[in-house]
């Protein structure tokens, strides 16, 4: 403030002995060019650094991270602009009677998201119960948000989002997991919302028989009325494919694809819109009292063993029986997946 104060009384007392000299000045300057929107890769941009002086100035460049004079013109022009110009920009002047201080210009060169790399891919199996992950590295301006996505059904097409994170963990690998996911990375410049998708992966599990208890409604107990069918369906998931699939109740055994008296086992289903599950259905025809026991199926691979028990009971005329979430009304119980 002192110099300041000083160098305007040096000027005063010049003007008073020499107008010429009193003509003379140190540079003023200011800047120009800074568009008022974001600035975008591949636009055009100038910068100017006016200098208001006496004898005329030179104008230095400098920028952040460059070591020495960037440029000693009265403007730097970038056509187009590129990611690698975003800086810090300075400018000042010079000439015989002083230099300006120096002004800056933040330059954030804004660009879509570009994904580098998505892992591990495209393939990728992991055991049942086990643990991975799956990683997206992506780069953008803004820096980009990340969904991991993994695909639901086959007609229509439905994305579930599984983590909004650029790398998703899974710590307890069930069936459910198994599909095919992709990584997508967005950012929003000017407005304008982009998007981009990454390569699909293919997360393939392996393991024991499972039912997905986790995942989807169970149905333990079925109570269905006396002389109607008593229909169990339980889905279950196998990789690789069960070798043996029975239903046991009390003493008694019953293969799938089998027929004995009014018990009909179905043969297991391949489920379309889920790969490596199935289905395994039994059919209790003109149930009676007596069929009022515990069913239980039992699946088998080469990796191991799974059973799935559901109790029946069966209502005979005049009985009120109360069954939470209304399955005391049904003769058709679903276990395992939801449908």
């Amino acid at each position: 403030m002192f110099l300041l104060l000083f160098r305007d009384r040096i000027r005063k007392v010049l003007k008073k002995l020499n107008p010429i000299c009193g003509s003379m000045d140190p540079p003023e300057i200011s800047l120009e060019g800074k568009p008022k929107e974001e600035i975008i890769e591949g636009m055009s941009l100038i910068l100017r650094c006016r200098a208001d002086a006496n004898p005329k100035a030179n104008i230095i460049w400098r920028k952040s991270g460059h070591s020495g004079i960037y440029d000693i013109k009265d403007h730097i022009e970038f056509n187009p602009i590129r990611r690698t110009d975003s800086g810090v920009y300075s400018c000042s002047a010079k000439n015989d009677i002083g230099q300006s201080q120096e002004m800056e210009i933040t330059v954030d060169v804004r660009y879509k998201p570009k994904i580098n790399r998505v892992y591990p891919s495209p393939r990728t199996t992991v055991s049942l119960y086990q643990s991975t992950r799956l990683v997206c590295e992506a780069e953008g301006n803004p820096a980009p948000k990340y969904s991991w996505l993994q695909r639901i059904g086959g007609d229509p097409v439905i994305w579930q989002e599984r983590t909004n994170n650029a790398t998703f963990y899974i710590h307890n690998v069930t069936y459910s997991y198994q599909g095919i996911y992709l990584c997508q990375a967005s950012n929003t410049i000017n407005g304008i919302f982009n998007t981009l998708k990454s390569e699909e992966i293919f997360l393939d599990v392996t393991g024991p028989p499972q039912i997905l208890v986790d995942t989807f409604p169970v149905t333990s107990h079925l109570v269905v009325d006396k002389d109607e069918n008593a229909v169990i369906v339980v889905l279950f998931c196998s990789d690789p494919e069960p070798r043996q699939t029975f239903w046991e109740w009390e003493t008694f055994r019953q293969e799938t694809n089998s027929n004995t008296g009014r018990h009909t086992a179905d043969e297991i289903q391949r489920i379309p819109t889920q790969d490596d599950c199935y289905e395994a259905r039994l059919t209790i025809h003109n149930v009676e009292g007596g069929d009022s026991k515990t069913y239980t199926l039992v699946v088998e691979n080469e990796k191991g063993r799974e059973t799935f028990s559901v109790a029946l009971e069966v209502r005979g005329p005049g009985d009120a029986i109360d069954i939470p979430g209304g399955l005391g009304d049904q003769g058709f119980g679903f276990c395992g997946f939801g449908f």
